[in-house]
């Protein structure tokens, strides 16, 4: 079986254990359901792609497949980044970081003529391409 390192989506990964182990236990999907705290029907649906686990099941889920500490951080940001209503490591990362060239026109034309109004040098509006 991948580690989790190899899934960009966390329900793919649960999905793909639950192929790869259920030939050898048909009672699996009850099992998961137990120790994830979640009914088998809703597994059925999170592993499908049209549900989410909750943020509450995430420390059973690291239990249950007993991940390491770098295995439960990177389930926990893939979770994040799939589940709406949170926001996610890579938004956050993005907003905070994101290039000048990103930011919204009206900040950099008002940037800009603050900058030159303080080195004495005015710009006009019809360099940022409007009309006066």
């Amino acid at each position: 079986m991948k580690t989790i390192f190899d899934y960009l989506d966390y329900r793919r990964f649960l999905a793909d254990y639950y192929e790869e182990k259920k030939d050898n236990n048909q009672y699996l999907l009850w099992y998961m359901g137990y120790h994830l705290k979640v009914d088998e029907k809703e597994l059925i649906r999170i592993m499908q792609g049209n549900s989410h686990l909750r943020e509450h099941t995430l420390p059973l889920v690291y239990t249950y497949f007993m991940f390491t500490h770098e295995e439960a951080r990177y389930f926990r940001m893939l979770f994040r980044n799939e589940t709406p209503g949170i926001v996610s490591d890579r938004d956050r990362m993005y907003r905070k970081y994101r290039p000048p060239s990103h930011r919204p026109r009206r900040f950099i034309e008002k940037f800009w003529i603050k900058v030159s109004y303080w080195m004495n040098f005015p710009i006009s509006p019809v360099e940022f391409g409007r009309s006066k």
